[in-house]
């Protein structure tokens, strides 16, 4: 009827014989039976990201953009709470479980992938400048959110089955310093949540989809032939930063540098993206399999992260073999 569980674990950091940390980790988890087949839960962890070596110290370029170090990034902190209650639900023949869930998470030295002029601007001859990326600690924040899901399988007439998935994510992440200067660039531009937004309005964390949504359904007849499909939904990204933009029109000043043309592409896609994917696969018998999958199938062009284009329609078709050992 109850499970209890806490546990902790003790991290050690170090870094060029230079950089350590040390830190204790907590977690606690409790899933209460009330019913038949419902079940209440609750949760709480810490967490502790050590920097990466690639965050700190990669240097790279790519075009006219960059990756910059930052040498002194500090570790991210956090802590998440979570309550959650899932129901098993019959209905004829179809079984299936709705799981809905509320969370909070809270972030010290959050740490972000920032983008500004981090150094000068070299000679046309390189075709490269000092604008690009760097991991930076931004402050505090705070993501709140709701995950609901609803998964199933019904048994059909003719031997056919159908399994499907429901799932939905709505996040509220927002900065809690929002004018703390954590940084500033070559130009000894300060930088911080307000200066940097595009759009600071309601406190928004850059590059975050406030909503996600997941549908996935598959039909198998006779365990022979199997046909399904997938949908994601990925709202607009609220707020990035702004530099993009004012970087976008330095760049229709100098001969030299790229024309880019981001910024109509953001607003044109207002709404968000409708991915749909497709598959259907023929069992020839437990040790072979032949599936032919497309991805994107509707080709939409989209993008997740700013100046970075998602993969077109792709199909591809697959051939699984199944190894079995002999026994003893």
């Amino acid at each position: 009827i109850l499970n209890l569980s806490v546990g902790g674990r003790l991290e050690y950091f170090q870094l060029n014989d230079s950089t350590t940390a040390l830190k204790p980790i907590f977690r606690a988890g409790s899933s209460l039976k009330l019913y038949q087949e419902t079940y209440l839960r609750a949760s709480y962890g810490q967490g502790y990201r050590f920097p990466t070596i690639t965050e700190r110290f990669i240097r790279t370029g790519v075009g006219n953009f960059g990756v910059f170090p930052n040498p002194g990034l500090l570790p991210e902190s956090s802590w998440n709470a979570e309550v959650g209650i899932k129901q098993g639900l019959k209905f004829g023949g179809l079984l299936g479980y709705f799981d809905v869930a509320a969370f909070w998470q809270e972030y010290q030295n959050t740490i972000e992938y920032m983008f500004g002029i981090w150094d000068e601007f070299t000679s046309p001859q390189t075709m490269s400048s000092g604008a690009g990326f760097m991991f930076l600690n931004t402050g505090d924040s705070r993501v709140l959110g709701i995950d609901a899901s609803f998964t199933g399988f019904a048994e059909l007439k003719n031997n056919s089955k159908m399994t499907f998935l429901l799932g939905y994510n709505y996040i509220v992440p927002k900065t809690l310093s929002p004018d703390y200067v954590y940084a500033s660039d070559f130009n000894q531009v300060e930088f911080s949540y307000n200066s940097t937004s595009l759009d600071a309005t309601n406190g928004i964390l850059k590059y975050r989809f406030l909503h996600n949504v997941k549908l996935d359904c598959e039909y198998t007849w006779r365990d022979k032939i199997s046909v399904g499909a997938s949908a994601k939904y990925f709202s607009k990204i609220v707020n990035m930063d702004a530099v993009i933009r004012d970087f976008e029109e330095t760049t229709q000043s100098y001969w030299f540098l790229q024309n880019l043309r981001y910024m109509d592409f953001y607003n044109s896609h207002r709404f968000g993206n409708w991915i749909f994917d497709t598959r259907v696969s023929f069992n020839f018998n437990e040790f072979h399999k032949l599936a032919l999958i497309g991805t994107n199938i509707l080709n939409r062009t989209y993008s997740l992260r700013p100046l970075k284009i998602e993969p077109p329609r792709t199909i591809t078709v697959q051939y699984t073999y199944k190894l079995e050992g002999k026994g003893k």
